[in-house]
């Protein structure tokens, strides 16, 4: 079987976009709905360029599940992966965009649809044509969310796919700062590839040059590093041998961020 769709585990939610930007949360006027989560996103680059992929998550039974589901189906995203449930909610994300560029998202999901999502429903046979299982931060708290990660991982792995990790850190979602770089240096030696922004980089590297970033990442494994531009780029490493897997982001007007897979 020929490998060659992309696999993405991890939140599908709704981001509230904010109509003006520049400004604090409190002097938002109105905002727009649109469908989001880091995972979603690659998944919908991946389509957009031609490729397959696949996503593996949970909705509620509400209107924003039923939009999240219609909205993937129309970007040409697989959701043979998609459940629906009524034991929670869609995850929302409401977004504001600071003057100097900073974003600040407030998350409504306790719990929500998605970190429900029992590992009992990830089957090692999805990955039989995976070229990359890619997956986030968000979605890596003490939830069953985790677990499935952990499982689709093990699978993806088996069936010879390429691991790739975006630790795109969300504190608001953590109870701690520590918590969060505990858990995503947890998952970083799973990973193959390693997407993400340079501005977060001081932060879950835990250094404070950028070359001590990268002594870390060699220090991994890692045979190359790809520099990202901060505000308005991204960019990501990998490790081994073989065909290269390189995720960047480009920032949007609006403070969200698009990827690509190239």
């Amino acid at each position: 079987m020929q490998h060659d769709t992309i696999y993405a585990i991890g939140e599908a939610l709704i981001d509230f976009i904010p109509q003006e930007s520049g400004c604090d949360f409190s002097q938002v006027t109105a905002f727009s709905p649109a469908l989001g989560g880091a995972p979603v996103n690659v998944c919908g680059a991946v389509a957009k360029l031609g490729g397959r992929s696949q996503m593996i998550t949970q909705v509620g039974d509400d209107p924003f599940g039923h939009k999240i589901l219609r909205e993937m189906g129309e970007a040409g995203i697989g959701t043979a992966h998609v459940f629906v449930t009524q034991e929670a909610n869609t995850c929302l994300a409401f977004v504001s965009l600071a003057a100097g560029g900073n974003r600040t998202f407030s998350f409504y999901r306790n719990p929500s649809a998605d970190m429900l999502f029992a590992p009992e429903r990830i089957h090692p046979e999805w990955f039989q044509d995976a070229y990359a299982l890619h997956f986030c931060s968000v979605s890596l708290g003490d939830t069953p969310m985790k677990e499935a990660h952990e499982k689709a991982i093990l699978y993806a792995r088996q069936s010879g796919a390429l691991i790739s990790f975006d630790p795109n850190l969300r504190f608001p979602l953590w109870p701690d700062r520590e918590a969060l770089y505990r858990r995503v240096w947890e998952f970083i030696p799973q990973a193959d590839i390693l997407a993400g922004e340079c501005e977060n980089d001081s932060l879950y590297m835990r250094q404070p040059r950028r070359l001590g970033i990268y002594t870390s990442f060699l220090r991994l494994g890692w045979r190359q590093n790809c520099p990202c531009g901060g505000y308005y780029g991204g960019g990501g490493c990998f490790r081994g041998s073989g065909s290269i897997l390189l995720a960047a982001r480009r920032r949007r007007r609006n403070g969200t961020s698009s990827s690509v897979v190239c």
